[in-house]
Parts: C-alpha cells; sequence; structure tokens
C-alpha cells in the first residue's frame, strides 16, 4: 500500500468506522509522537 502518511482528518471523518479488533486487518496502527500533540490541543481547545 505504501502508506507512509495520513490526514488527521482521515481520523475524525464521520463515515469511517471504528474497529477497535478488526480481526481481518492485517495493519498494525500506533499513534505518532504528533498525534497526542495535536490531541491535546484540540482536547485543550474543546474546554474554553
Amino acid at each position: 500500500m505504501g502508506l507512509y502518511a495520513a490526514m488527521i482528518l482521515e481520523f475524525i471523518s464521520a463515515d469511517a468506522p471504528h474497529r477497535p479488533d478488526d480481526p481481518a486487518s492485517g495493519w498494525h496502527w500506533e499513534p505518532k509522537e504528533a498525534f497526542h500533540a495535536v490531541a491535546r490541543r484540540y482536547g485543550a481547545a474543546g474546554h474554553r
């Protein structure tokens, strides 16, 4: 597949299904440090 990067919007789109443990998936995803930084930023903005 050659996937090296993804847009944040790909993870929060309403039509993207959530499957915490999809047994059919051969892909393993780990959030990068930048993902946590963005999550903290948006999380803080939501509490204002």
